[in-house]
């Protein structure tokens, strides 16, 4: 029997789920347009890169990379796999004229009058373990490319990273019981990421490689249930826009409380008061290893495919006195760069190049804002100029030329 009690608990739950929703339906359609990274600095623009009409350039995992190093390699042309965070992709005050550092590349080889043709696969914060997976998918796919670029950056040896579910999915491998004796410990590890879903260590094809994951019931289910309320209640297919509102206007609360506490410091010039940069601490060694182990089993990848290897550590803000402090502890990072520069060691094929302080201070930022203070992984049009000339001619064998 139904109690009054419990008539009017269940009404109010009712209300409240109602209410809920109707402010959710509100919020989202409010923030659609919403994007986080457009909004953190002004003026940041993603752009991409085209060859012939083709898109060549990629800032998120899709299978459009292996039809791209296709197209390429059908047209007499010889790909070059350029693979990184987001420092690629992003240009900071964008200006008219301005293009990523793959686009001047590509420039330079057809002004060069030679075939090799670059295409990029980036994404924000890509792990050394990320950027194993997209090169053994690559691989698997038979869609060669004669190069391999990979910009190292310091923050992302810092902790263990999963396989984001887009690169799972979009970007699938398959590994043979030869991969895991033959190729190091990255690779086994991206073993343990496949077992762990709960599909096989090894497979015996590039299909059944993620069947376990595209078939399970429960994620079929699960996307069903997706689309239909994305299509039935629109404010729904906004929430990725909402939640990335709220977390970044939380940020900006938090950051005025510290203000507050701790002004920020004049730059004495004629930009705008900034946040200085604070010094992060070193990198974890336990992690460090774990995503060195990545690099690793991807320069053996190539090797055995016959790929060239060019590694680099990707530009740096040399952070002037007035703008606070350099951004990693110099010991643990000079380690780290000898780390680095050691799996190219002795080995044929396998490049190393230290382009920390490529890129000048005049190049990071026209103008600071206060809000966000200094972003010391993304530069200017200009600085993806620099980049761009940089790498061209390491994979050249030319001599490179440094920020001034």
């Amino acid at each position: 029997m139904i109690t009054k009690d419990i008539y009017l608990g269940w009404r109010y739950f009712g209300l409240s789920l109602l209410l809920g929703a109707l402010i959710f339906g509100v919020a989202a359609h409010q923030v659609s347009d919403f994007d986080p990274n457009t909004a953190a600095l002004g003026s940041r623009k993603f752009v991409n890169s085209y060859i012939d009409g083709v898109q060549v350039t990629f800032n998120t995992p899709t299978s459009q990379l292996l039809s791209a190093i296709e197209t390429v390699s059908n047209n007499d042309l010889a790909p070059v796999l350029w693979i990184g965070a987001s420092h690629l992709y992003q240009i900071i005050d964008f200006q008219t004229g301005d293009a990523i550092a793959a686009e001047h590349a590509n420039r330079l080889a057809k002004a060069d009058n030679t075939n090799q043709r670059f295409v990029q696969m980036a994404s924000g914060n890509l792990s050394p373990q990320e950027a194993l997976w997209i090169f053994k998918s690559v691989i698997d796919s038979g869609t060669m490319p004669k190069k391999l670029i990979f910009g190292v950056v310091y923050d992302d040896f810092d902790d263990y990273h999963e396989i984001r579910p887009d690169i799972f999915h979009k970007l699938p491998i398959f590994l043979t019981q030869n991969d895991l004796d033959k190729n190091g410990e990255g690779l086994k590890h991206l073993g343990v990421v496949i077992s762990e879903a709960g599909g096989p260590m090894t497979a015996k094809s590039h299909a059944s490689a993620s069947a376990f994951s595209q078939d399970s019931p429960f994620i079929a289910i699960e996307e069903k249930l997706v689309d239909l309320l994305e299509e039935y209640w629109p404010a729904y297919a906004h929430r990725s826009q909402l939640q990335a509102w709220v977390k970044f206007n939380t940020r900006g609360a938090l950051r005025a409380l510290v203000d507050i506490v701790r002004p920020p410091q004049s730059t004495g010039d004629d930009r705008p008061v900034i946040r200085p940069v604070r010094q992060r601490g070193a990198l974890d060694s336990k992690w460090r290893r774990y995503n060195l182990d990545a690099v690793n089993s991807m320069v053996s990848l190539a090797k055995d495919n016959g790929v060239e290897v060019y590694l680099y550590l990707a530009p740096l803000p040399q952070v002037p006195a007035f703008a606070g402090e350099q951004p990693y502890p110099a010991d643990d990072y000079k380690m780290f760069s000898k780390a680095v520069s050691e799996i190219a060691e002795g080995q044929k094929h396998v490049y190393f190049r230290n382009f920390q302080k490529i890129v000048p201070w005049s190049e990071w930022e026209r103008s600071i804002v206060r809000e966000q203070g200094l972003d010391i992984f993304h530069f200017t049009g200009p600085g993806h100029a620099r980049l761009a000339e940089a790498v061209y001619s390491f994979v050249n064998n030319r001599p490179v030329a440094t920020a001034q």
